[in-house]
């Protein structure tokens, strides 16, 4: 980092920033860092740039008919211990039902679980990564929408799976 008047040079890019700034506007590399680290040529920074998410989902889709009782979906999310599961019309996702669900529209709530249904309570038209979307991309989708869970399909929009913020957990662990 080089301060000149304008503000702090950024030794990756070259970016003059603000003064008082930690990062780069331009590359987003770490203004405060004394080494030669640049963000786009790091070795993980770029395998996050561009490893697809389809390597991140290790376990295959659950998934319930939008019809199903909400009692069977809570019974399947605790033997499978999973925190959320699809729901499938036909076989399109119709909407991801979560734990969050159950817990701000069933708990203490006058809802008969043996009566009520999946796509009483889903969360409907969920936003969907496909197997080829990049690492970095389903990350910056889950912050923005705030999302736990995110359907994973193929380009044609058939159920592959679920992207929790524990598979990407497990990814940091495991890549770093």
């Amino acid at each position: 980092m080089a301060e000149t008047i304008d503000g702090l040079e950024c030794t990756g890019c070259g970016h003059v920033n603000l003064p008082g700034a930690d990062y780069c506007e331009e590359c987003n590399g770490d203004l405060h860092r004394d080494s030669d680290f640049h963000p786009l040529t790091d070795a993980f920074a770029v395998k996050f740039m561009n490893e697809e998410v389809s390597h991140l989902c290790k376990y295959s889709a659950v998934s319930v008919d939008k019809s199903a009782k909400l009692k069977s979906v809570i019974d399947k999310m605790v033997s499978e211990a999973i925190g959320a599961v699809l729901v499938l019309e036909g076989r399109q996702v119709v909407g991801i039902l979560s734990e969050r669900d159950l817990l701000m529209k069933v708990a203490g709530k006058d809802v008969d679980v043996d009566s009520a249904t999946a796509e009483s309570i889903m969360t409907r038209n969920p936003e969907t990564l496909t197997t080829e979307s990049k690492v970095v991309h389903a990350i910056h989708k889950m912050a923005v929408g705030n999302y736990r869970h995110v359907p994973l399909t193929t380009a044609k929009g058939e159920p592959v799976g679920i992207l929790s913020v524990r598979d990407i957990i497990h990814y940091f662990q495991e890549s770093h």
